[in-house]
């Protein structure tokens, strides 16, 4: 669990059980890193196609530009102008690009989410499949990211393609209330659900353990629940990561 005295995360990143029967590596990603009050946290998912075989690394890489290039914005001082937003773009694919051993992004293909929240504003950014959820004050859960309407089944958008730095979708507003929690995660832990209102129950679900114990009381048992919906649901590799406000013992 990362931060304190403010925003703080716990989360995890579980091997999906349809990967676990073949012998496939966890393909999907998690990091964050706290900062001067404020929280960067990133997922990402590998490809895991015959095309991408070095996914996992690719996705690893990913959440470190995005955790580095959002970790950037803190120093604006306020909410960043759309100008912070395009360069925010650039530096996320230029980031990932450098980073990569060799010059083939395609093998490393992946996914990236992240967010940036500090204690007056937050900023969203996602690249490919996956979501980001916020239950609000009053205990609403939504989007902060609309589903990428260029998705289609299995095919997403991601790092590798050309035009990826204008495929980065941004979402940025200043917290006029503080949200109950903030949920991140792969499309492994969303598709397990019959429904997308049964994804959002489990973010009210989170919310009121939350308010009920805090946040620290979900760490040791959030990678077996992942386990189980991996295992009862879509069988995919599963990162979440649980967002709220309050002490952190990290």
């Amino acid at each position: 669990m990362a931060g304190r005295g403010g925003w703080a995360v716990v989360g995890a990143s579980v091997r999906g059980a349809s990967h676990v029967r073949r012998g496939a590596p966890n393909e999907d990603a998690i990091g964050w890193a706290a900062r001067d009050g404020a929280l960067t946290v990133a997922v990402a998912d590998g490809h895991g196609s015959d095309r991408c075989p070095r996914a996992a690394e690719g996705a690893q890489l990913a959440v470190q530009a995005v955790v580095d290039a959002l970790g950037g914005l803190e120093q604006s001082g306020g909410l960043p102008n759309p100008e912070a937003f395009d360069g925010l773009r650039r530096d996320v694919v230029r980031a990932w690009l450098k980073a990569l051993p060799e010059p083939q992004p395609l093998l490393f293909g992946t996914t990236a989410v992240g967010l940036l929240v500090t204690e007056g504003w937050l900023v969203a950014i996602q690249l490919g499949d996956g979501e980001v959820l916020i239950v609000d004050a009053a205990g609403d859960v939504s989007h902060l990211i609309a589903p990428d309407p260029l998705l289609l089944g299995n095919d997403t958008t991601g790092l590798a393609t050309d035009d990826a730095a204008e495929q980065i979708r941004v979402r940025a507003f200043v917290l006029t209330e503080r949200p109950r929690l903030l949920l991140m995660a792969t499309d492994g832990y969303s598709n397990s659900f019959a429904t997308p209102a049964g994804f959002h129950q489990a973010a009210s679900d989170f919310s009121a353990m939350v308010a009920e114990d805090g946040l620290p009381s979900l760490e040791p048992d959030l990678v077996g629940w992942l386990d189980e919906t991996s295992a009862l649901g879509s069988g995919d590799d599963i990162s979440v990561a649980l967002i709220a406000w309050g002490p952190s013992d990290a």
